[in-house]
C-alpha cells in the first residue's frame, strides 16, 4: 500500500525590502526640502530690489498755479421788476433770448393809465386858458393903477390952487389906493393860476410816466437769464455776457500771491476750458472758511453759459527758477515733508523745503519706506 504523500508547506511571505523601510524618511526630507525652496523663495522676494519708477531732481523754471473752486456770475445782473402793480398782458421774450437796449419786453395792462392821462391833459389844457386870463386881468389892473396914479398926481396939483375941492381930491386919493389893491390882487391870481398850471404838468407827466411804466424795456443789451412772473418780485432777469466772471474762493494763505491782471484758466464744469484774467480781489475774508473771493474774468464772450455754474480757476502766478522735484513726489514723514532720495540702493527720506509749485506729474511715493531696498527705473 502506497505511503501517502506529504502536502508540500505553504508559502510563506518574504521579508520586508530596505527600500520600503526608507520611503517614511524620503517623504519628510521631501517635506524640509520643499518648505526649505518657499522659504529660500519668499527671502528672495523679501530681499529683492522692488522696482520703483524716479525722476532727476533738475534746474528749471515752474509757474505757480494757483488752484480754486467758484461759480459764474454776472458782474451786474440786472433784475427787470414793474413800478407799478397791474395786469401782465404780453410776455415778448424768454431765457435765453438775446435783447437790445429799449426792446419792448413786458406789457402791462394800461386802460386806467390813459385814461387818466387824458384827463391830466385836459386840467393842464385849462389851467393854462386861466393863467392866460389872470395874465390879461394883471395887465388891466396895471394900467388901471398907472391911470390912477397920474389922475391922484393931477389931483394934488389943482387941490393946491383950488382948482378942485379937497372932495374931488380924496376921490382921486380913494381911487388910487383901489387900483393898487386891485393890481396886486391880479398879482396874487396869477401866481395861483400858474401854480394850478405847474401842478396840473406835473400831474400830466406823472400820468405820462406812469403809462410808460406799463411798457417794460430792456435797459441795456443783455441775455435773459431767467423769468419768474411772480406778484411783487422781478419779472424778469439780464445780464450782460460781456461782463461775466468766475467768483473763485482763494485761500487766505494764498490770496496775497494773487493780483489784478494775473492770467488765469476757468474750467467749467461742462468740460469748457476757457482763459481769463483776474480782475479784481475782494478785501472781506468769510470768518468760517477763511476765503476770500477772487473774481476771474472770461477773456472771450460767453457763448454757452449758466449762471451758478460750478467752475476751477486756475491762476498762473510768476515763473521761478531753481531746483524743481515732482510734486507727486512729495510726502510726509513724523510731520516733515520731503521726498525719498536713493541712497546706496535703498530709499532715503530726504525732508525738502518748497518754494512755488506748479502742476507736474509723478509717480506717489506712498508705498516706498525708508530702508527698503530699491531698484531705479527712470521715468
Amino acid at each position: 500500500m502506497d505511503s501517502p504523500v506529504p502536502k508540500p508547506d505553504a508559502p510563506q511571505a518574504p521579508p520586508p525590502s530596505a527600500p520600503k523601510r526608507l520611503a517614511p524618511r524620503l517623504l519628510a526630507a521631501a517635506a524640509i526640502a520643499v518648505v526649505a525652496a518657499v522659504a529660500g523663495t519668499l527671502l528672495y522676494l523679501a530681499l529683492r530690489p522692488k522696482a520703483v519708477e524716479v525722476a532727476r531732481a533738475r534746474e528749471g523754471t515752474v509757474r505757480e498755479e494757483i488752484h480754486a473752486p467758484g461759480t459764474v456770475q454776472a458782474r451786474v445782473p440786472v433784475a427787470i421788476s414793474s413800478r407799478l402793480t397791474g395786469a401782465i398782458t404780453r410776455v415778448l421774450v424768454d431765457v435765453g433770448d438775446h435783447v437790445t437796449k429799449r426792446q419792448l419786453l413786458v406789457s402791462l395792462d394800461d386802460t386806467d393809465l390813459r385814461a387818466k392821462l387824458e384827463s391830466s391833459k385836459a386840467a393842464a389844457a385849462a389851467a393854462t386858458e386861466n393863467v392866460a386870463a389872470a395874465e390879461a386881468a394883471l395887465d388891466k389892473a396895471r394900467a388901471d393903477l398907472e391911470l390912477a396914479r397920474l389922475n391922484h398926481a393931477r389931483s394934488s396939483e389943482l387941490v393946491k390952487k383950488q382948482y378942485v375941492s379937497q372932495a374931488e381930491h380924496d376921490a382921486s386919493t380913494a381911487a388910487l389906493h383901489v387900483a393898487e389893491a386891485s393890481e396886486v390882487n391880479a398879482r396874487k391870481q396869477i401866481a395861483a393860476r400858474r401854480a394850478e398850471l405847474a401842478r396840473s404838468e406835473h400831474e400830466q407827466s406823472v400820468a405820462a410816466a406812469q403809462l410808460a411804466y406799463a411798457r417794460i424795456q430792456a435797459p441795456m443789451d443783455g441775455v435773459v437769464t431767467r423769468r419768474l412772473l411772480v406778484p411783487s418780485s422781478p419779472i424778469l432777469q439780464l445780464v450782460d455776457p460781456e461782463s461775466l466772471w468766475v467768483a473763485a474762493l482763494v485761500d487766505e494763505s494764498l490770496v496775497g500771491r494773487v493780483t489784478v491782471g494775473q492770467p488765469a484758466e476757468i474750467r467749467l464744469r461742462s468740460g469748457a476750458r476757457v482763459k481769463g484774467t483776474v480782475a479784481r480781489v475782494t478785501l472781506q475774508s468769510d470768518p468760517v472758511t477763511r476765503e476770500l473771493e477772487v473774481d476771474v474774468a472770461f477773456d472771450t464772450h460767453a457763448t454757452r453759459f449758466s449762471i451758478n455754474e460750478e467752475a476751477e480757476v486756475t491762476i498762473m502766478g510768476k515763473p521761478d527758477r531753481g531746483l524743481t522735484v515732482a510734486l507727486a513726489a512729495l510726502t510726509r514723514r513724523d510731520g516733515a515733508q520731503g521726498v525719498f532720495v536713493l541712497r546706496a540702493g535703498k530709499a532715503a527720506f530726504a525732508p525738502v523745503r518748497l518754494g512755488v509749485s506748479g502742476r507736474k506729474d509723478a509717480l506717489s511715493p506712498s508705498r516706498v519706506e525708508a530702508g527698503q531696498r530699491v531698484r531705479p527705473v527712470e521715468r
